[in-house]
Order: C-alpha cells, then sequence, then structure tokens
C-alpha cells in the first residue's frame, strides 16, 4: 500500500496505529481508495446559531398538526453521552416515544435510509416519522424509490397524519409529506 500511494512505510505503520500526525485529507482518501474505501466527510456547526430556516418551518408547521395530547420536544440529543446527533422532533405518548426527522431537500435517498436505521437503532425511540417537505421532487423521489422506502417506512403520509391527529402513533415508521404552509391556515 505504500508503494501504491508513494508514502514512507514507517508512516504507514503509525498511521494505521493512530499515531501518524499532520496528514492530509488528500492522502488519507489515497490510502482508503487503496483499500476500497471512499471518503466521506461531514461537517457539524459549532455554534449555536440556526442553518436551516427551512427545516424549521417545516418542524413548526408539523407541531402545529399535533393534538395537545402528544408531547413534543425539539432538538431532543441522544441519551449517549458524547454523541452529537438529535432527533429534529421527538414525540411522547404515554410510554411510547418517536423520533422525527426533517428533510427539506434529499439528496441521497439511500443514505437518507441509512442514517434513519442508526438513529431509530441508538436514539431511545418506538418509531420514527421521516418528516420531507412536500414538492416535485420529493414526490418523485419517493415514487422512483417507493419499494425500497416503504420498507422501512410502511405508513403512508396520510394515514401517519390521520393517527396523529386521532391522538396516536401511527402502526409502523411513517413518512409525512408536509408543505410549511399546511399549519397556517386550517
Amino acid at each position: 500500500m505504500a508503494e501504491t500511494v508513494r508514502i514512507d512505510r514507517s508512516w504507514v505503520s503509525r498511521f494505521e496505529r493512530g499515531k501518524a500526525e499532520g496528514i492530509s485529507v488528500d492522502t488519507v482518501a489515497r490510502i482508503l481508495a487503496v483499500v476500497g474505501f471512499d471518503l466521506s466527510l461531514r461537517a457539524y456547526p459549532s455554534d449555536p446559531e440556526v442553518r436551516d430556516g427551512a427545516q424549521v418551518a417545516l418542524v413548526e408547521a408539523f407541531g402545529a398538526l399535533l393534538p395537545g395530547v402528544i408531547q413534543r420536544g425539539l432538538e431532543v440529543p441522544f441519551p449517549s453521552l458524547g454523541d452529537r446527533r438529535a432527533w429534529d422532533m421527538r414525540l411522547r405518548l404515554g410510554d411510547e416515544a418517536w423520533g422525527v426527522e426533517a428533510e427539506t431537500h434529499i439528496h441521497d435517498i439511500q443514505a437518507t435510509l441509512r442514517k434513519l436505521k442508526l438513529k431509530a437503532r441508538d436514539g431511545d425511540v418506538d418509531g420514527v416519522i421521516l418528516l420531507v417537505r412536500d414538492g416535485r421532487h420529493h414526490r418523485s423521489l419517493l415514487r422512483r424509490h417507493a419499494s425500497l422506502v416503504r420498507i422501512e417506512f410502511p405508513v403512508e403520509s396520510r394515514v401517519a397524519l390521520e393517527c396523529l391527529a386521532a391522538g396516536r402513533f401511527p402502526a409502523g415508521n411513517a413518512i409525512v409529506s408536509l408543505h410549511p404552509q399546511a399549519a397556517v391556515d386550517p
């Protein structure tokens, strides 16, 4: 591997043990490519300023549709110390808790589903609602990948909203498609 990437073998040994310092992203990407991996990075904002007003509007519109019997919390952190993930909204009804993940523009449906499976596993919830901004892009995306999406989210938007309006959770994970202005004028 060191020869292929054209770096010193002793440095590779230090890298494998987590002892290498001063490594560039380019070098890490080349090393990973040699062993069959792609490098993926994700940045998280370090300040408390809200950066996605569209997502906030979507979550607020959804919350306005819920009856008072369903308790809600916003940006609810995961229970594990050091885990920086949070539910955009967490719903509670009796002993049952559901996580709500709001997406204003899904680029990669497989990555989104994978992320939600991990959040469901680690997020101390009984079910998940994927809240998407209604629009041509999401309708087309969900239609094209319906068989894949329905495996993890079998409950349709209309059914989920009817259940929630009646003060109960749906019978399974659900996708709710909503336009943020839906809750403004009943």
